[in-house]
């Protein structure tokens, strides 16, 4: 039988005083666990509601589409809003664990590998994560490359890189399929078949290259368009085209919040 422990998606040290089945539980960390849960259901309603917003106001006006920012942006809102609505529906981020109205036979079974396990909710959260990257690279491509621009950014290359990062978001978080499965009842967070030892070495990896990788590429890409955009010749040309600078400022925004 697989070793298993029952502990909260924000809190699982090897020697934690607050495993979701405990009795032990003290009003500190219930506390703690109430006010995280508050935050995410927070945070889950202003994602679903404002990214919702933008997809209908670019769904509205479809002209807006023809522009591979903008659909990259489309693309980066309609992933924002799924986060919020995975958010709610991943047990113990919104919902405690012991609460959640888990479905039954292999349908139950199912939920817990795919959502209950934060498989799904954290691809959304890579595949955001790598879009923004790629709304970065855009934005250098428009401004230091634009010869360049529609060639590498041709609307069947973007939609290319579209099925790219949700491919590669689905893949780099497999490992998570593996992780709970349905014990009495509830989502039980396991050690997997490959071991724990493993599964250090899998999770370290994935966060290089879905996380830090990402985040390094867009901060030296938006890091690079500021220090060419400070050149003499390209300041006198961005200020005869000050939509491009508000578009990249709304960019840079994006990427760092």
């Amino acid at each position: 039988m697989n070793n298993t422990t029952a502990c909260p998606l924000y809190e699982c040290p090897e020697n934690n005083t607050l495993y979701l089945g405990r009795k032990n539980v003290s009003s500190q960390d219930r506390e703690y666990g109430s006010l995280m849960k508050t935050s995410f259901g927070l945070i889950a309603s202003l994602s679903f509601f404002g990214n919702l917003l933008l997809c209908l106001v670019m769904f509205r006006k479809r002209a807006m589409l023809q522009k591979p920012y903008n659909v990259l942006i489309c693309s980066l809102a309609i992933t924002d809003t799924l986060t919020g609505i995975f958010l709610v529906a991943t047990p113990d981020y919104v919902i405690d664990r012991r609460s959640f109205p888990y479905p039954s036979g292999l349908a139950g079974e199912f939920f817990c590998r795919l959502i209950g396990s934060t498989y799904i909710l954290f691809i959304f959260g890579k595949a955001s994560t790598a879009t923004i990257m790629c709304l970065a690279i855009d934005r250098w491509y428009s401004i230091v490359k634009p010869i360049s621009y529609k060639t590498a950014f041709s609307k069947r290359r973007l939609y290319l890189y579209i099925v790219l990062i949700w491919t590669s978001a689905a893949i780099t978080q497999i490992n998570e399929l593996f992780i709970t499965e349905v014990e009495h009842d509830l989502c039980t967070f396991i050690t997997p078949f490959y071991g724990e030892k493993a599964e250090r070495i899998f999770i370290l990896i994935h966060v290089i290259i879905t996380f830090y990788i990402p985040s390094l590429v867009t901060w030296l890409t938006f890091g690079h368009i500021w220090m060419h955009m400070r050149q003499p010749n390209i300041r006198r040309h961005l200020n005869n085209n000050k939509a491009k600078k508000r578009l990249l400022r709304m960019c840079a925004l994006a990427a760092f919040f």
